[in-house]
């Protein structure tokens, strides 16, 4: 059994991050473009090709990211690095799906998220992605990927847990994604408080999503369903000032506009957010919609001016008192 010890030192000390310049920018959205296009060309040559060329083909791209992300490190251009690291976990998933596939041990139906049944090809990936996302992580301590192992984590909990027991699908889904998700906080504070900070932004966010996705999933889909919804983005504002994640306050933020929308196009049949910009018939009759939508963006930042004042006062901590 592993100890606390060794459990810290899977994770490093130290990171390298990139801080918001254009450059940084600029690296992160050739990444996401690399990403889909990597991705668009396997799935072009898995529809024209036989089952060994995937697999030729995806060893090739594999090889090529890792010994990229070598060279960059090697050169100092630790950023570039991670993002190459990064590019090269994700291939890797791939690369292990093609390799199943060419050997016949990977799943004929795979239409569907996760499994009716239990299959053990997909437990060896899901294991070996994230003990190889762990060790990248040693090697080249680039935050980003910890997004991987996160997302591979709650799947492998929902998916692996769920095909072993006998009862409604979706409601085991869904309770077994808060269980994912939860996990991942607690990993993601602890972090936190042992000084590793940077990398439990992902445990954060991967976690956040599945304890709020898992939850509205189990709800009904009845009248309150959407005021429930409300209420929990609100939480998320609040755990955001709790837990000094600004990921929350995105996830809450975007919650908020999405409730608020529904509501505004229940009320005033006005077309979502920023769908009127762009509707055939000249956007919305009435002012009511538009200025619906400005009281919204103003609950936006009441929420962000309340958010902000309880940082300030928690970075500031309670008056000295006099002897």
């Amino acid at each position: 059994m592993l100890t606390a010890a060794q459990i810290r030192g899977l994770v490093p000390e130290t990171a390298f991050r990139a801080a918001w310049s254009s450059a940084a920018f600029l690296f992160y959205a050739g990444t996401v473009v690399m990403l889909g296009a990597i991705l668009w060309l396997l799935t072009t040559l898995n529809g024209h090709g036989n089952d060994f060329g995937l697999f030729g083909w995806s060893s090739l791209g594999l090889a090529a990211l890792i010994v990229t992300a070598v060279l960059l490190m090697r050169a100092g251009m630790t950023v570039l690095a991670g993002l190459a690291a990064f590019l090269s976990l994700v291939v890797f998933a791939v690369w292990l799906g093609t390799l199943e596939d060419w050997i016949g041990f990977f799943p004929d139906d795979t239409d569907n998220l996760f499994n009716d049944d239990f299959e053990i090809s997909f437990l060896i990936i899901e294991v070996l992605v994230v003990a190889a996302g762990l060790y990248a992580l040693r090697l080249w301590r680039f935050p980003l990927l910890v997004l991987p192992v996160a997302a591979f984590v709650w799947y492998g909990i929902t998916d692996n847990i769920s095909a072993l027991v006998e009862s409604d699908a979706d409601k085991t889904h869904a309770w077994l994604s808060v269980i994912a998700g939860l996990l991942l906080i607690a990993a993601g504070i602890w972090l936190d408080r042992s000084g590793r900070a940077p990398y439990s932004f992902w445990l954060h966010v991967v976690g956040g999503l599945a304890v709020g996705g898992g939850i509205l999933e189990l709800l009904e889909r009845d009248g309150w369903w959407w005021w429930v919804a409300g209420l929990i983005a609100l939480a998320y504002v609040a755990a955001a000032r709790v837990l000094a994640r600004s990921g929350y306050a995105v996830i809450g933020g975007i919650g908020v506009l999405w409730v608020g929308g529904h509501f505004i196009e229940e009320w005033f049949s006005t077309p979502s957010f920023p769908v009127f910009f762009f509707d055939e018939d000249g956007g919305p009759t009435t002012w009511k919609g538009p200025f619906s939508y400005v009281v919204l963006g103003l609950i936006l930042v009441v929420l962000g001016i309340l958010l902000e004042r309880g940082l300030r006062l928690r970075a500031r901590g309670p008056a000295p008192t006099s002897p």
